[in-house]
């Protein structure tokens, strides 16, 4: 339910800053969007399924680092967009902790 809690966040705050065209005047605002998501949606098949926990460690602190990107790019472009991704800022942190425990065990 947090995951798509999150997603649904990280949406809407992407559409409030498309809406006021910040996409266009700031295309890395985009990359990072795009990046987070595909990183977060390859963060469960890499950990449970696919790979040792560390790559998918590597794979969340990359996703984390996307996150962080986009709530600076959003709150230049929108600044309650920046406000919406800080949940997604908190749930990306949660996994790393939980992969930190994957790793460790």
């Amino acid at each position: 339910m947090t995951c798509m809690t999150s997603s649904f966040l990280m949406g809407l705050s992407a559409w409030l800053v498309w809406a006021e065209g910040g996409f266009h005047g700031n295309p890395t605002a985009l990359y990072l969007y795009l990046a987070q998501l595909v990183l977060i949606s390859a963060w469960d098949p890499t950990v449970f399924q696919m790979a040792p926990p560390w790559v998918g460690l590597l794979v969340c602190l990359a996703a984390f680092g996307t996150v962080v990107g986009c709530s600076r790019q959003f709150k230049e472009l929108n600044p309650i967009a920046g406000n919406l991704v800080k949940p997604c800022l908190a749930w990306a942190s949660l996994l790393a902790i939980v992969n930190l425990k994957l790793l460790f065990l």
